[in-house]
């Protein structure tokens, strides 16, 4: 920065050939200077009285715990999601880091963690110690409950070491390459190794067959879920569409053509043909003198195998997608949608909406509102030429109140509405910060002071930022900041 003002003073430039001001502290100081953490935090106090704190936790090459920051914020009509900093707490509590971070910015509206015991735990979690605050609801992270759900699914050692369900794949390319593989592990059982002979046995290979009938269908809610507009209802709509599908596949005429299509698939040869497991003796403390069950064919065996993952996964996601926020998010939705939907009138507001948001919106004025609600539909249907029939969206209401007008008119829906987008459903900000992470710290540059740390993470994610700073302004706090360098610059 000082070598762009150099250019045109040479008496500076003369300077700089001898003084380089390259040191750390130097460099620290002028990472601070360009750092905008404190005009974001002022643009979410201003444009936003709400907003949610998403956390969650990961570990650097040098083996270090970081607890990733972000927050969660509504605009006029756009939702945001802005990485604040990292913390470095090996010995620290977790509560302690998030509760530091809240006094700095102020107590938010919502939790947004991983299903790890210390941030979710019901005993000593970190939402559980900040629920002091009953307005500060805590959710957890859709994404890794369905992670969670696949991974209690698959038996297995997972074929994908990242957080987000992307096995398919994984599994494919195995498949798609399997002569090659048997050759490899071919040449690998000379050596002395019975990989080779696992891998020719008919169940790992209709196991994978199978996989590629479940996983699939999983990964494309998973990338659904991995923005940051998603919302309760999008979730929902996505949970029973996977509900559908393994319900679907849960018949004898489906498996029955999997099944086939995995034993004509036997790649020239080289699969075995699928037979009966072993018959095993039960241990004697086990033995209730009944028989064993025994199944007439091997299409029978893997058969009751599939169709119990697919029970499963079904009761799997109905458990990890019934949380008490999610429910509470489903009342807001359905209120806002059956108010524009309907005629004019009186709408009756569930009483967990009016204990929870009591404080921040009038009950009253937000029934007379709703009331009137249908106006909007009818404005907005009268002044495009695609009028909309029935709203089943809450985007399309964020874009119908977009107008001044209907804003203004419907304050205490706006400000229902914003309370209810502050709410995230994936945390998938704070995963995409890990990246950052990778890139800054390596194996040879692994020593670092969390100060530095958090300056260049900073600037490096929030790019729109770092093109905005005025760099005449930089060099001249960096300048008024010592009295020897103001007396010389």
């Amino acid at each position: 920065l000082v070598e762009l003002v150099a250019e045109k003073n040479v008496s500076l430039k003369n300077f700089l050939s001898t003084k380089k001001y390259a040191s750390h502290e130097t460099i620290n100081k002028l990472l601070y200077e360009m750092e905008s953490l404190t005009s974001l935090l002022d643009e979410i106090k201003t444009e936003s009285h709400h907003y949610t704190i998403i956390v969650d936790e990961t570990r650097d090459c040098a083996g270090h715990e970081h607890l990733s920051m972000c927050i969660r914020w509504v605009s006029a009509d756009v939702v945001h999601e802005d990485f604040v900093g990292m913390y470095d707490c090996p010995n620290t509590d977790q509560t302690l880091a998030v509760k530091d971070m809240l006094l700095r910015c102020g107590l938010g509206r919502g939790q947004m963690y991983d299903g790890a015991s210390v941030l979710q735990g019901q005993m000593s979690g970190v939402a559980k110690c900040i629920r002091h605050n009953p307005k500060a609801v805590s959710i957890h992270c859709a994404n890794h409950s369905l992670n969670l759900i696949l991974q209690e699914a698959a038996s297995t050692k997972p074929l994908c070491p990242t957080r987000w369900t992307a096995r398919s794949s994984a599994i494919k390319s195995l498949l798609d390459n399997f002569e090659a593989d048997y050759d490899t592990l071919d040449e690998i059982i000379r050596m002395g190794t019975q990989r080779h002979a696992k891998i020719t046995r008919a169940p790992s290979f209709d196991a994978d067959s199978q996989s590629l009938k479940v996983f699939p269908c999983a990964e494309e809610v998973a990338r659904m879920l991995q923005s940051t507009a998603v919302s309760q209802e999008t979730i929902q709509s996505g949970v029973q569409m996977l509900q559908n599908h393994y319900r679907d596949l849960r018949s004898t005429e489906t498996f029955h053509s999997i099944f086939e299509e995995a034993k004509n698939a036997g790649i020239n040869g080289l699969v075995q043909e699928p037979t009966l497991p072993l018959r095993r003796r039960a241990p004697r403390r086990y033995d209730d003198s009944n028989a064993p069950h025994q199944w007439d064919n091997s299409e029978e065996y893997f058969r009751s195998q599939f169709f119990e993952v697919v029970d499963l996964l079904t009761s799997e996601l109905t458990c990890q997608f019934n949380q008490p926020t999610l429910h509470l998010l489903m009342e807001v939705e359905q209120v806002l949608l059956k108010a524009i939907n309907e005629a004019p009138g009186s709408i009756s507001i569930p009483q967990n909406v009016v204990d929870m948001y009591s404080g921040d919106v009038d009950v009253e004025r937000l029934s007379i509102q709703l009331s009137m609600f249908p106006v909007v539909l009818e404005s907005h249907s009268s002044s495009t030429d695609r009028p909309i029939n029935l709203v089943t969206k809450i985007s399309t209401i964020t874009d119908m109140l977009a107008a001044a007008r209907h804003r203004s008119l419907h304050s205490e829906v706006d400000r229902l509405l914003r309370l209810y987008l502050t709410v995230p459903m994936s945390n998938v900000t704070a995963e995409r910060s890990f990246s950052g992470l990778c890139k800054l710290k390596t194996s040879l540059r692994s020593t670092m002071t969390e100060q530095r740390l958090n300056h260049l993470l900073f600037l490096h994610i929030h790019k729109d930022l770092t093109d905005a700073v005025y760099l005449n302004r930089v060099l001249r706090n960096f300048c008024f900041a010592s009295q020897q360098r103001e007396a010389y610059f």
